[in-house]
């Protein structure tokens, strides 16, 4: 497969991991620019990209693209590059923290995930989870410079 054809089918894989979501009745009832919609939204993006080669190997494909669907994936690509600066930041890998994300997407109340999300960042790497949390809830803005600042304020280990 080219690297969009198998982009193609993580985006489908994104659309599937919609209907196994538990939590998500009370997202659909925000607008889709609300910061905690596109925040469930990047979340779901990311569990996509970090999944998705197991579903093409149940059905007899291989991920030969993954690292190129992971950092530049079309769909809420800022979001998803941002969100990987956070946890790079906090001194972890996306791909190790895929279980974590995976478990909050399928089980968490998406009206919350951002603090769910920030509380297992926290604990994983041993900052702080009020530092992590203002870098999560800024992942939409437009000002790159503000994001950057509340990037900055996470300590790595």
């Amino acid at each position: 497969m080219t690297r969009e054809e198998e982009y193609a089918l993580e985006s489908l894989w994104h659309e599937i991991w919609h209907n196994r979501q538990t939590g998500n009745a009370g997202i659909k009832t925000l607008e889709p620019q609300h910061p905690t919609r596109r925040f469930a939204e990047t979340l779901n993006q990311a569990v996509a990209r970090l999944t998705y080669p197991r579903f093409l190997e149940r059905l007899g494909g291989t991920a030969s693209h993954q690292a190129w669907v992971l950092e530049n994936g079309y769909s809420y690509s800022r979001t998803v590059r941002r969100l990987w600066a956070i946890v790079r930041r906090c001194g972890l890998d996306p791909v190790g923290v895929a279980g974590d994300f995976a478990a909050i997407n399928a089980q968490g109340n998406l009206l919350s995930a951002t603090d769910l999300m920030a509380k297992q960042l926290a604990k994983r790497s041993g900052i702080g989870k009020a530092m992590i949390h203002a870098a999560l809830d800024a992942l939409s803005v437009r000002d790159d410079a503000a994001f950057t600042a509340l990037l900055d304020d996470i300590k790595s280990l």
